[in-house]
């Protein structure tokens, strides 16, 4: 059922017969109170403009009253046409049978039934499509062209469409598409609390040049270009989107967040340049002009950080009580944390007293301590998988607990190896895991394999798979199919899976879980879990502005990876991004943005196999298995210098003449080895007490009497 233009041509005729059937339609023509004309035929094409009046002006009718099947007439008047013989047909308003509009639309099946949208239409088809009857097409008239070039696209739309032509030729914005904020994490600013809520939720406006500029700006540009009439009668918003809103206090234009859509063409609206909110019809909602730029939301969605309600919500008497305190008023506002997925800032402020206001909700018992998630005790371990085992053994009598399948073997690598990688999985820099680029054909024709088995197999009623097992699980985003091992039981019929080849796991229902064959297992698992060496955290752990600066740097891009050794069941490599210029290397990244400290990774090494880099000559393979370190004679190791040009970065460290003197490599990267040099040298001469006798020639360490002039030493 699709909704066309009228004919105008031909309604004049049949507005004629109208006339002379129907007594209460006057024989004078009548003139709207809205003028009639055709919409365009596709967006973004102007209307044509109106022929020239042919008739002498004519005096305003009457109101217009309904005539019937939602056309309107005017009631008899005795006027007569100036002059004779120049009489137009009677023009005909139609009007929507759903809403009383002027309905410029008709139902195409019918041909009958006004409509002026395709939202009424569609509200009205249950009580339509009991009358509506398909008419025989009419025979083809000749028509201008102009008219035909009009009203030909108009015949071919559908319904979805025609929905959709008032807003094609723009472009939806959503949060994400706007700016982001410049405002850092611990950052102190002046602000002004303009909504107020909650000391869960309000919003604090900056007052920050930058800030009130781009609001004045956003402001100007929307009251220019939203004040002129809209060319389209009617835009239907989606959740989510920002677009431009009349507020219906001052009828002016600002940036609005559709929160939600309701069944009675109104939508749920956040103000995001002020903090408040309303509910808008969508005749007062329009497309954000693309004039307008992306700035980001000037008002700031906070919460009082460290604090939370004594009971389940803020009690009234704290939030009049801090309304009377913050709203309106210029405060000092510190920014503790950002929240990206809630996008909102955890903040205390400054109370006029001096005093924080995270500090006065306590006190006065409005709030109490936000509890901390400290790491989990072994005894809370403990109680977890014994929790885990119960809900297992809960319901498995007389089920097939999957015991067969053992997870396959991990990847097996060895010290030194270099090869490209992609991140799938990334929590901190010391917890990532990578998969190799060339074995991106074997996972494909692996995935391939798995969609075809679980297609062909159906769900057993008794397949209940035991922790440690492996199984392929149903991914909750994509719906495909993955070899997974189950890790445990949360509750009777949920279980949490850890998929073998990406590192990353989920909480799935049981009815997602199938028994995997055999030939599945034979690949390796792909995943392989690392930490990247060389580098520690500052504080006790990574902060949120590293994990947050590195996983953007990782994601979607293809690494060089070299693996150094292996610690606490994890990889331990470099990571270098060869497609950037020049050359990133991460660990020296961190470091130089102050977000990690340097580590060695040999001292991490021998702190957990203190066999592992002796063995390294012999079998470098990752392993904490590796064979006793073989007494070898040791031999010297010289740098060697680049001879084809390059400009290499020197330390002078002894200069005996002008044709004899040491240096060191100047480059970040070989300093740091230097430094952890020398850390192992002395680790090593402290725990080394039995008799050594030196050979000539033989390498040895020293002790030096005194320590060399700084200017000797990098």
């Amino acid at each position: 059922m699709i909704l066309q233009p009228f004919h105008l041509l031909k309604e004049h005729v049949n507005a004629v017969t109208a006339v002379d059937m129907n007594p209460y339609v006057p024989t004078s023509p009548v003139r709207p109170n809205r003028p009639l004309r055709k919409p365009s035929s596709s967006p973004g094409v102007p209307s044509p403009s109106p022929s020239p009046q042919r008739f002498p002006t004519m005096r305003p009718a009457a109101p217009l009253r309904s005539a019937g099947n939602g056309r309107a007439s005017s009631p008899a008047s005795g006027d007569k046409p100036p002059l004779p013989g120049l009489v137009p047909p009677a023009l005909m308003v139609y009007l929507c049978k759903f809403c009383g509009q002027q309905g410029n639309f008709r139902c195409k099946r019918c041909k009958k039934m006004p409509y002026c949208s395709v939202v009424c239409q569609t509200e009205d088809w249950m009580e339509h499509r009991r009358t509506c009857r398909p008419v025989d097409p009419e025979p083809a008239k000749e028509k201008p062209k102009e008219s035909m070039s009009l009203l030909g696209a108009g015949h071919k739309k559908s319904l979805t469409e025609l929905q959709a032509s008032d807003s094609s030729s723009y472009k939806k914005v959503y949060l994400k598409d706007l700016q982001a904020s410049k405002i850092t994490d611990g950052a102190d600013i002046q602000a002004t609390v303009v909504e107020f809520t909650s000391p869960g939720r309000f919003f604090i406006l900056p007052q920050n040049p930058e800030v009130l500029e781009a609001l004045q700006i956003i402001s100007t540009e929307l009251q220019k270009t939203c004040s002129n009439p809209s060319g389209t009668a009617f835009y239907l918003p989606c959740d989510g989107e920002v677009c431009a809103v009349q507020f219906s206090c001052d009828k002016n234009w600002y940036r609005g967040l559709v929160q939600s859509l309701a069944a009675d063409k109104t939508a749920n609206i956040l103000y995001i340049d002020f903090g408040n909110e309303e509910k808008v019809p969508y005749e007062r909602i329009r497309p954000l002009p693309a004039n307008i730029q992306r700035f980001c939301p000037c008002a700031m969605k906070c919460r009082i950080a460290g604090v939370v309600p004594v009971v389940n919500e803020w009690s009234d008497e704290c939030c009049i009580t801090v309304r009377q305190l913050l709203a309106g008023k210029a405060v000092t506002v510190k920014l503790l944390e950002t929240v990206e997925k809630e996008r909102a800032h955890a903040v205390d402020i400054l109370l006029s007293m001096r005093e924080l206001l995270s500090s006065f909700l306590l006190q006065n018992g409005y709030a109490q301590k936000e509890p901390v998630n400290a790491p989990p005790t072994e005894q809370d371990i403990s109680a977890m998988l014994n929790a885990s085992f119960e809900n297992f053994k809960c319901l498995s009598d007389g089920k097939d607990d999957n015991g067969w399948a053992t997870p396959p073997e991990p990847l097996t690598q060895a010290v030194g190896d270099k090869f490209s990688v992609v991140v799938t999985h990334f929590l901190s820099p010391s917890d990532l895991v990578v998969q190799k680029v060339e074995n991106a054909g074997l996972i494909q024709d692996l995935q391939l394999t798995l969609r075809n088995h679980c297609s062909q197999v159906s769900t057993p009623q008794n397949f209940r798979p035991a922790p440690g097992t492996v199984c392929c699980a149903q991914f909750s985003e994509d719906k495909q199919w993955y070899r997974a091992k189950v890790l445990a039981y949360p509750s009777e019929e949920r279980v949490c899976v850890g998929y073998l080849d990406f590192g990353n796991a989920e909480e799935v229902d049981l009815g997602q879980l199938l028994p995997i064959s055999a030939s599945l297992l034979a690949l390796p698992m792909q995943a392989i879990p690392c930490a990247l060496a060389g580098v520690q955290p500052v504080g006790e752990s990574w902060s949120k502005d590293c994990i947050l600066a590195l996983q953007r740097q990782l994601s979607n891009r293809v690494l060089q990876l070299e693996i150094q050794g292996a610690q606490e069941g994890k990889t331990l490599v470099s990571m270098i991004d060869e497609a950037s210029d020049p050359q990133t290397d991460f660990a020296e990244l961190l470091i130089s943005a102050g977000y990690a400290a340097p580590a060695s990774t040999t001292v991490n090494l021998l702190a957990e196999d203190t066999t592992a880099t002796a063995a390294a000559s012999v079998s470098p393979t990752v392993s904490s298995s590796a064979s006793p370190a073989v007494s070898q004679p040791l031999v010297w190791s010289i740098v060697e210098l680049p001879s084809d040009g390059q400009t290499v970065p020197l330390l002078t460290s002894i200069v005996e003449s002008p044709g004899r003197f040491h240096c060191h490599l100047g480059s970040p990267t070989e300093l740091q080895k230097l430094m952890e040099l020398e850390v192992q040298l002395k680790q090593h001469c402290e725990a080394e007490a039995s008799p050594f006798v030196p050979k000539v020639g033989e390498p040895c360490c020293a002790l030096l009497p005194a320590v060399p002039p700084a200017a000797n030493r990098p």
